[in-house]
């Protein structure tokens, strides 16, 4: 296999584990994950079978987690609805400076927000 990015053939790893940042959270990390890596260029490509699964434990783990959510935690839920960002600041009746500020973690994210995307997300899924 070669490289998307430099076209240099790629190696196989298998690292202790992989934080999977394509999610868009820094707290992500997976275990038995076989990962190509470019020895040009140093980009890494997951080998990850059932990514829409991982996508739907990673969800259902924030939706239960006690803490409130972080910017890129409501950020991944509401993509996880298939929600756009002007769509759910308009339902949420807040204007879509607001909701980008809490997805970039510049705004703290109001706690009827907060349980609301959980509650649209748990609906979705029943």
């Amino acid at each position: 296999m070669k490289c998307v990015e430099c076209g240099k053939a790629l190696r196989v790893t298998w690292p202790k584990t992989y934080q999977y940042r394509e999610s868009g959270l820094e707290s992500v990390l997976l275990t038995g994950v076989r990962v190509f890596v470019c020895p040009g260029c140093r980009a890494q490509f997951p080998e990850i079978s059932n990514i829409v699964g991982l996508h739907q434990a990673i969800a259902t783990h924030l939706t239960r987690k006690p803490a409130s959510l972080t910017g890129a935690e409501f950020r991944f839920l509401r993509k996880e609805i298939g929600l756009k960002a002007k769509d759910l600041a308009q339902g949420l009746g807040v204007t879509d400076v607001s909701l980008s500020r809490w997805e970039t973690s510049a705004s703290p994210i109001s706690p009827a927000a907060d349980r609301l995307l959980r509650t649209l997300y748990s609906l979705k899924t029943m």
